[in-house]
């Protein structure tokens, strides 16, 4: 079972995580951050001379290898004392 994420790093600057999916895979993350930057594009109120290369900032991909869960195991552990009379 495989998953992929996408963490956007600039939410991450400012304290706040900005997570998204889970994907079936890479190219589903991939296509998610061109649609985000996309949106992003067209309604910024950054005038287009001010927007370069880095106005975007980036993004975190993750795959998710493994989801556990932690589990206490008891042990009982028993002595025998002899009793004095």
């Amino acid at each position: 079972m495989s998953a992929f994420y996408v963490i956007d790093s600039e939410a991450q600057k400012i304290g706040g995580v900005d997570l998204f999916g889970p994907f079936e895979n890479r190219s589903g993350a991939e296509a998610f951050m061109r649609q985000d930057f996309s949106a992003w594009w067209q309604s910024s109120d950054t005038p287009l001379q001010d927007r370069d290369d880095d106005c975007s900032g980036t993004y975190l991909i993750l795959e998710q290898v493994a989801e556990v869960r932690p589990v206490a195991r008891h042990q009982l552990k028993v002595q025998l004392v002899e009793e004095k009379k």
